[in-house]
């Protein structure tokens, strides 16, 4: 909840989010977004490590999701280590 109310507030170029999370699940996140007029244009990249994808191509409402072969989640995070640590060494 308190990343929607910062993102209404400051609206991201791009979410990177998991399906699966303690107080609400990746597909109420999209649905707040799809509700926020300023936010519902904004590209998701779905990351997770559950089982809400079984197949290579579902739909959920009017939400279409497709598989991409994906990362595990061991290479997501290294991958965004890499991003990270390459943006503040272009910063710096």
């Amino acid at each position: 909840m308190q990343a929607c109310e910062v993102m209404k507030r400051a609206a991201p170029d791009l979410i990177l989010l998991d399906l699966a999370m303690p107080t609400m699940s990746g597909f109420e996140v999209i649905s707040v977004l799809k509700a926020t007029p300023q936010l519902q244009n904004i590209p998701v990249i779905l990351l997770t490590a559950s089982n809400y994808i079984y197949s290579d191509s579902e739909t959920y409402g009017d939400l279409r999701i497709h598989r991409d072969g994906g990362l595990k989640p061991t290479e997501v995070l290294t991958l965004l280590n890499m991003v990270t640590q390459n943006i503040n060494d272009w910063r710096s």
